[in-house]
This record gives structure tokens, C-alpha cells and sequence, in this order.
């Protein structure tokens, strides 16, 4: 009962207050995305032997770099944020499409001799 009255004071709140609420949300997604890509650096440079690390590392670049875009500049306009949103997604969801199938790739030719003959 208590979540759902702070549901709906926050609610009434973003309302009403519908610019801070934009630069609160900027300042999160922002926050997400720098954190997610210097994970992403990190995984590539150092998770060892790991096939398409140059994409992780990649990904990880462009996420750290939407994110800093977003928290240096949060109160820009809501169609830049959606346009940056988009264009993050369009170019991660293709360099993450790419890696799973070098992946599935990879697995395929690492099978055991004994798991391929049956």
C-alpha cells in the first residue's frame, strides 16, 4: 500500500513538474549507459580469451559515449535524447546480432569430434 501511494505521489509530481522529471530521466539513462559501457570496456579487455572482444569493446565505447552525451548536456530537448537513444540502439543491437552469430560460430567449431559424429 505504501509503494502504490509513492507511485502515485511521484506520478502526480512528474506531472506537474514534467521538466525536471525529463533531466531526472536524462541523468539516469545517462548514468545506465556509462556504467554499462565501461562494464563492456572492461569485460573485452580483460574477460581473457573471448571471442569478439574488438565488439564488446566497441559496444562498450559507443555506450560510454551516449552516456556522457546525456549526463553533460541533460536538459537538452527530448527529441535529441530520443534521437541518441535511437541511434544507440540501432548500431549496439547490430554490433550484438553480429557477435552472436560469431559466437554460434565459434561454438560450432569447438564441438567435441564425439558429440559431431552423432
Amino acid at each position: 500500500m505504501a509503494i502504490g501511494l509513492l507511485a502515485i505521489i511521484l506520478g502526480l509530481y512528474c506531472i506537474r513538474h514534467y521538466h525536471f522529471t525529463i533531466t531526472a530521466l536524462a541523468i539516469i539513462v545517462g548514468l545506465f549507459w556509462v556504467i554499462h559501457g565501461i562494464a563492456d570496456i572492461a569485460t573485452g579487455l580483460f574477460a581473457g580469451p573471448l571471442p569478439g572482444r574488438a565488439f564488446i569493446v566497441l559496444t562498450g565505447v559507443l555506450s560510454l559515449c551516449a552516456g556522457l552525451i546525456v549526463l553533460f548536456w541533460p536538459t537538452i530537448s527530448l527529441t535529441v535524447i530520443v534521437a541518441v537513444i535511437g541511434i544507440w540502439l540501432i548500431i549496439y543491437g547490430i554490433l550484438a546480432a553480429f557477435m552472436g552469430f560469431r559466437l554460434r560460430r565459434g561454438a560450432g567449431q569447438s564441438e567435441p569430434e564425439h558429440m559431431a559424429a552423432a
